[in-house]
């Protein structure tokens, strides 16, 4: 059942396999699921692509995603389409890719899945949707890093909704801001909930670009070792295990105070491991496990046979972090709240 003080959700498309059923799963928490998210097949996006393992293609995905999405559609869930790779290189203002763009929602059309939504960080694609793609919304993808009134205003003409900038996730003074120029607008703000990114990481253009090339990196002679996340090379040290508890993720407990500013709040779920796991707790508000268990990316094989306990937090751990004005440099109450929940761990689930 629909835990009607939290918000509704949008999740991200994971092919089924053996273990693991994606409709199910929608059909399970329907109530809860308010869209999709989800890229086209071999196709540069925010994570890697669908379908082909260098080279290697899955030629039965796109008749799998297909029906999938075709089901969601009929069980009323929107779709939300995503062209939000962060470069997109020399083809980046080109008609090929403009026709491209409209090629596949066209082909989504005909099988009686028009996507609602397209999250693109490109002005210059969501200016195509608006300008031929009747009944379709644009959303700024969260990895534009819109944050201010003055962001959202820069692109208003090309975008009807924002995912808000993770960084602002604890910031309700910034919330409220965003929230009351996005309703005087007739705009909509989105939160990312589970981001398990780094506050303000340093290396997220660079990852993001990589993540975008992958294709072209897949078929490099590339130094090895050299594609490892900065965030997981930092958590080998312990010392930097604080920073997991800087960032910018909201506890399942906690996201009822986000219901009056967000109708929908975005999850963390195309790479994950267990998005069961993730949908299961922040629909019901309650998570018992490791709270790193729910982030995307994942850090609980990073703490050495550790877990981050979620029902240790303290009970003022929101009123603190959402109150505290991140000056971490001068402040230990994250360094405190870390040994308190810090467990000897069992089974991790991503």
């Amino acid at each position: 059942m629909m835990n009607k003080n939290l918000p509704c959700f949008e999740i991200g498309y994971r092919q089924s396999d053996e273990d693991f059923d994606f409709l199910s799963m929608v059909e399970h928490f329907k109530y809860s699921v308010d869209s999709v998210y989800f890229p086209w097949l071999n196709t540069p996006s925010g994570r890697a692509a669908l379908g082909d393992k260098n080279g290697w293609n899955n030629w039965g995905v796109q008749e799998d995603i297909e029906r999938d999405l075709t089901a969601l559609k009929q069980m009323g869930i929107k779709l939300n389409l995503l062209f939000n790779a962060s470069c997109y290189g020399g083809l980046s203002v080109s008609r090929y890719l403009s026709r491209y763009v409209l090629s596949v929602i066209d082909r989504l059309e005909s099988i009686g899945a028009k996507p609602d939504t397209v999250t693109s960080c490109s002005p210059f694609i969501a200016e195509i949707i608006k300008k031929k793609c009747e009944g379709i919304k644009t959303r700024a993808s969260v990895n534009m890093k819109i944050g201010t009134v003055q962001a959202m205003e820069y692109v208003s003409d090309f975008f009807d909704e924002y995912n808000m900038q993770r960084e602002y996730n604890r910031d309700f003074s910034r919330i409220k801001e965003l929230s009351e120029w996005a309703d005087a607008s007739g705009k909509v703000i989105i939160m990312l909930a589970n981001s398990g990114c780094l506050y303000d990481c340093s290396v997220q253009l660079f990852h993001d670009n990589m993540v975008s090339h992958e294709t072209e990196i897949g078929k490099t002679d590339n130094i090895p070792g050299q594609a490892e996340p900065n965030c997981r090379r930092l958590m080998k040290d312990r010392r930097n295990w604080k920073y997991i508890l800087q960032a910018t993720w909201v506890r399942p407990e906690d996201l009822y105070h986000y219901k009056d500013f967000f109708p929908v709040v975005k999850l963390a779920t195309r790479m994950h491991q267990n998005p069961w796991l993730v949908l299961e707790a922040y629909a019901s508000g309650f998570h018992p496990g490791a709270l790193t268990d729910l982030m995307e990316p994942c850090y609980s094989g990073e703490l050495n046979s550790m877990m981050l306990s979620n029902q240790l937090f303290p009970e003022d751990w929101f009123t603190t972090v959402s109150s505290c004005g991140r000056k971490c440099g001068v402040c230990s109450y994250c360094d405190e709240v870390l040994e308190h929940v810090l467990t000897g761990s069992g089974v991790f689930f991503c």
